[in-house]
C-alpha cells in the first residue's frame, strides 16, 4: 500500500509546478476548484503520516503475536470468532487480537 501511495508523488510535484506558474501570473482564485495547493499539501502529508503510523502499528502487532507463540490453528479460531462479530467488516482484527493477547497475558501472569 505504501508503494501505491508513493507512486502519486510525481502528481503532487506536477501540481506544485502548476501552482508556481499560477502564482507568477498573479492568479489567486480558481472558481473551478475549492482546493488550494496548501490544502493538497496538508492532505498529502497527513496521508503519509497516517500510513506510516498504521504500518508501524501492524508490524508491532505482528511482532506481539509472534512473541506470544500463537499457533496457526489458534489464529484461525480468532479470525472465525472475530468475523462473526465484525458485521461492518471494519477489519479491526489485529487490534482485537492485540488487546485480547495483552489481556490474557496479564491474567495468566
Amino acid at each position: 500500500m505504501e508503494t501505491n501511495v508513493l507512486q502519486y508523488r510525481p502528481h503532487i510535484d506536477e501540481l506544485e509546478k502548476y501552482n508556481q506558474q499560477i502564482q507568477e501570473c498573479m492568479i489567486f482564485e480558481n472558481r473551478h476548484t475549492p482546493y488550494t495547493m496548501e490544502v493538497i499539501r496538508v492532505a498529502w502529508e497527513q496521508l503519509n503520516t497516517q500510513l506510516t503510523r498504521q504500518i508501524a502499528e501492524i508490524k508491532n502487532q505482528i511482532y506481539t503475536l509472534e512473541k506470544k507463540g500463537i499457533s496457526e490453528e489458534q489464529m484461525n479460531e480468532f479470525r472465525a470468532a472475530f468475523a462473526h462479530f465484525d458485521k461492518s467488516r471494519s477489519r479491526m482484527f489485529l487490534i482485537f487480537i492485540f488487546i485480547f493477547l495483552n489481556y490474557s497475558y496479564y491474567i495468566n501472569k
